[in-house]
């Protein structure tokens, strides 16, 4: 089951101190929390990529290029791996912009 935006948000909420915000350590934070939501196991890579929008789908060609060492779960892994760092990406950006509002009011 792909993990819900509003539970990656939280996630990060949580994960992530907000005077890190804007930072290098922040943006390397978000890359290693949106690899530790990619599955590992055979069965879950797929049933997570089934469910996962269609855009994201074979974006490895895009990402990587074709590379006959790897099998097709090592792609649908790399598939959901840039599926999960855009919504992890997303949900930083959005709670940035929270943050800047807050201070604004």
């Amino acid at each position: 089951m792909l993990t819900p935006y509003q539970e990656i948000k939280e996630f990060i909420a949580r994960e992530i101190d907000t005077d890190d915000y804007g930072t290098d350590a922040a943006d390397d934070r978000i890359r290693e929390l949106a690899d530790y939501e990619v599955p590992i196991y055979y069965s879950e890579i797929i049933d997570e990529w089934r469910e996962m929008p269609m855009e994201y789908s074979n974006r490895y060609f895009q990402e990587i290029g074709v590379d006959d060492d790897f099998t097709i779960t090592q792609l649908m892994q790399i598939d959901l791996s840039i599926y999960y760092l855009d919504l992890f990406e997303m949900a930083y950006s959005e709670l940035q912009d929270e943050l800047a509002e807050g201070e604004d009011d």
